[in-house]
């Protein structure tokens, strides 16, 4: 296969993952600005200490099962027997641990209100509790369509559960239920899309049995636990300053910092979109011993990864005061500095880790992401420590934008030698050295300009042809253009008038 034409399979596949990341983020995101509104600063910040357990528990609870499974269905997709007994025993094995620590996070509710010093949070992690075992069947289900790379049913179930969840959360807030009506909105539509949804189009490709149970379930556990390992320190490391913030300051300053979070990491479904089809095409290329399209894809994905996080890492920094008065109001203005600071380290982490972040896993190598992982971290709660309570929720956004950069470097580095990918530099710095010279440029005009929002747009759109001419060839602009109609003609409308042509342009990809 020619790079071109592997670039147009894994453009693809990524464009169906782009397409519903963008329509659950957006939908997804105005949760934030209705509770941040509706309910207060502090209502909001209990909100994130929520999500932030649940994200930290799913890691624990799912025992990276979904991602084990990615792993051994890609590996074996031609043999629908071995598929089907793998994706049965991931299910199961997903169903019991969400159990346990359902349960284990009921005994323990108290004792967590009490360390955040919230009496509230008892009851409502009583409540949330019940997530678990659906969130991680839901996510099984998810591992499971990611490893056949059935990006369509993936994009279908992921989109229906947003919608779904936000309809639910906003309809509870609404009628007067306040968090307990968002912990309600969640259960239920987790629940709804994974029964109603999930299942129909599981029977399409599985067939559920329990045979070879055992022998799967020593396969997919072992590896799995690696991953759960590497993810759950990971994520631990990103959630660390909600946690702190919480312990060493006041709810309202959760609810400031969360602001802050969701916006500077709001555009990582870009390089986790293409990290969504990386992991099962790795494990393929590298089991077939392709490395040459191996290289081509991890240089691919850097590069429009880079040149879309970089566009919009430069609007949130031009434009964020703006987009927090907007969404959120006057209220939530102390999230501004912090969100400038986190910026830095996002972009970075995005443009380069993230894509190709689960490529060491996917060789069978999860353990080098555990050590990367436990160095950030331990450098992420010394600078945590140290920062947070000299300069508040700032400091937390210095800590956790450096350990985001140290952690970029090492990821790079690893990749290079275990993959033995030879990386392409030319268009990075010339990048760098554009925004060196934008930032350069933009303090000068500042005493000259006392608006510097026209002159913010020309540095986009600038920008935008910078990377046109300089940074892209013929074939990546074809691309790049290809991508963008595939996913403009998902839209049902647009669809319904190209039916032809989307047709034509899915067979040629």
């Amino acid at each position: 296969m020619k790079d071109f034409d592997i670039a147009k399979k894994f453009s693809f596949d990524v464009s169906w993952v782009f397409f519903s990341s963008i329509i659950t983020l957006v939908i997804g995101f105005l949760i934030r600005p209705i509770i941040g509104r509706w309910l207060g600063a502090e209502a909001l910040g209990i909100y994130s200490i929520l999500l932030t357990i649940q994200a930290i528990v799913m890691i624990f609870a799912g025992f990276g099962i979904p991602q084990a499974l990615i792993k051994y269905i890609a590996q074996y997709k031609d043999n629908h027997s071995d598929t089907s007994t793998f994706a049965s025993t991931g299910i199961l094995i997903s169903l019991i641990f969400g159990i346990i620590w359902s349960l284990l996070i009921f005994l323990l509710s108290g004792e967590i209100g009490r360390i955040f010093g919230i009496l509230e949070l008892k009851e409502n992690l009583q409540l949330f509790c019940f997530v678990f075992p659906i969130l991680s069947f839901y996510n099984t289900q998810i591992g499971i369509f990611n490893g056949f790379r059935k990006m369509k049913l993936f994009a279908s179930l992921v989109i229906f559960n947003e919608v779904i969840r936000t309809i639910l959360i906003i309809g509870f807030v609404a009628l007067g239920y306040g968090i307990k009506g968002a912990v309600l909105g969640i259960i239920l539509s987790y629940l709804i899309s994974s029964v109603f949804i999930g299942i129909p189009l599981l029977r399409k490709y599985i067939s559920f049995t329990i045979n070879n149970f055992l022998d799967n379930a020593k396969k997919l556990i072992p590896f799995g636990g690696k991953l759960a390992t590497a993810i759950s320190v990971n994520e631990i490391n990103n959630r660390l300053d909600i946690i702190l913030v919480g312990y060493f300051l006041l709810a309202t300053s959760v609810g400031y910092y969360s602001v802050s979070l969701a916006l500077s990491k709001f555009f990582w479904f870009i390089p986790l979109s293409i990290q969504r089809v990386t992991f099962p095409a790795t494990s393929e290329f590298w089991a077939n011993g392709s490395q040459k399209k191996l290289e081509t894809m991890a240089n691919t994905t850097l590069k429009y990864s880079s040149i879309l996080m970089v566009l919009i890492g430069l609007i949130i920094w031009f434009f964020g005061q703006k987009i927090i008065l907007l969404l959120f109001g006057n209220e939530f203005l102390p999230a501004l500095i912090p969100l400038k600071i986190l910026i830095i380290g996002t972009v970075i982490r995005g443009s380069i880790a993230q894509p190709i972040g689960s490529n060491l896993a996917a060789i069978g190598k999860p353990e080098i992401n555990i050590k990367i992982s436990l160095i950030i971290i331990f450098f992420n709660i010394i600078a945590d420590l140290v920062l947070i309570p000299i300069y508040g929720i700032s400091g937390a956004a210095l800590a956790t934008s450096m350990s985001l950069i140290i952690g970029t470097i090492a990821i790079l580095w690893m990749n290079k030698r275990y993959l033995l990918i030879s990386f392409k530099r030319d268009w990075a710095i010339k990048i760098i050295v554009f925004l060196i010279s934008i930032a350069l440029i933009r303090e000068i005009f500042e005493f000259i300009i006392n608006n510097n929002y026209i002159f913010d747009i020309f540095i986009i759109c600038f920008y935008l042809i910078f990377v046109y001419f300089f940074i892209t060839n013929y074939i990546e602009r074809k691309i790049i253009f290809r991508i963008i109609r595939l996913m403009l003609l998902k839209v049902p409308l647009i669809r319904k008038i190209n039916l032809i042509k989307i047709s034509k342009l899915e067979d040629e990809v």
